[in-house]
């Protein structure tokens, strides 16, 4: 599984959409895909969609990073409870 995924959502870390990111999953044969925009959760509904199209298991999370762009820490949800945590 993979653990830090980013999206556009991510400004000036990641560049690809949510279903760009889960076709290059599958194009690698992952079937497990955590997305861990950072300090936002705006790709979550699209990610969650398009990994059920495609037969990928999908994790949200998110990155905190601080106003300087330090990692602070990645928070992953275990199910809607910590996903209502997270936000």
């Amino acid at each position: 599984m993979y653990l830090n995924a980013h999206t556009y959502f991510s400004l000036r870390y990641g560049i690809f959409s949510p279903q760009q990111l889960v076709d290059e999953a599958v194009r690698h044969g992952v079937d497990c895909l955590a997305l861990t925009d950072i300090n936002n959760t705006s790709a979550a509904l699209p990610f969650v969609r398009a990994c059920e199209a495609a037969g990928i298991r999908p994790v949200l999370g998110i990155e905190f990073r601080d106003l300087a762009g330090r990692m602070l820490y990645t928070g992953l949800a275990r199910d809607r409870v910590g996903w209502s945590a997270l936000c």
